[in-house]
């Protein structure tokens, strides 16, 4: 019976899939997915399975991420409510910035996006500066305009 979730949210893709590994590894529990939040590189694990193999995942899980690099928070929830299932549910794959799930990525279309920016495109969302090197994403410090 699978009735608890797990989280461990990292700062990193690297950090998220060793925790991801060892987690699953640890115990009986099954890895729905690896959601890209939005910004600052953080990344969450989820994992379904009963309310003790989700806690041994959970803690070996955020151990071996500590070994790589940052784990931002970890989290369980035992016996959650049907209401709020649409939310852990939402994202069940390695998401890109445009919803896109990671495996269904085509690589010519990768390509032909990066041929449509043009040099004087603004990469950076917060202050559409064409000279600005931050790209969305990026930590605000890298704006070149954060101080104005």
């Amino acid at each position: 019976m699978s009735n608890a979730w797990g989280l461990i949210e990292t700062i990193g893709l690297p950090v998220a899939v060793e925790a991801a590994d060892a987690a699953i590894k640890s115990a009986d529990v099954k890895l729905l997915g690896i959601e890209l939040t939005n910004g600052g590189g953080l990344v969450v694990v989820k994992l379904l399975g009963d309310v003790g193999a989700i806690m041994a995942a959970v803690s070996s899980g955020a151990k071996a991420g500590e070994k790589v690099g940052k784990v931002w928070a970890t989290h369980v929830i035992p016996r959650p409510n049907s209401g709020i299932k649409a939310v852990f549910y939402e994202k069940v794959d390695i998401i890109t910035e445009k919803g896109i799930p990671l495996t269904k990525i085509n690589i010519t279309d990768i390509k032909k996006e990066s041929e449509e920016i043009s040099e004087n495109e603004a990469s950076c969302n917060l202050c559409s500066d064409p000279l600005c090197p931050r790209k969305k994403g990026d930590p605000k410090v890298n704006c070149i305009n954060l101080e104005k």
